[in-house]
């Protein structure tokens, strides 16, 4: 009867041993999941700031030019002012 209950018991820690060792495997892939997203983020991150650093470029760019038209068309008889040059 002891024997019976010593195989019950080691039976239900070798299946717990395996719940265990799998709950680490899969740990350690969401570790490495985890850290491939991280690394992505950080380089989307990067791009985004790019793109904001470009967008403001064409937007000055876009800005200067406006104010070209503008002083052009402020010009008497079309003679255009353009950099502060008559």
């Amino acid at each position: 009867m002891e024997t019976k209950i010593l195989d019950v018991l080691d039976s239900r820690i070798k299946g717990l041993l395996q719940v265990i060792h799998d709950l680490q495997r899969k740990n350690a892939m969401m570790v490495m999941q985890l850290e491939e997203v991280e690394l992505r983020l950080e380089k989307q991150a990067g791009e985004v700031g790019r793109w904001e650093g470009e967008r403001q470029m064409v937007r000055d760019k876009i800005e200067s030019v406006l104010n070209e038209l503008e002083l052009v068309g402020d010009s008497p008889r079309g003679t255009a002012v353009i950099n502060g040059e008559d």
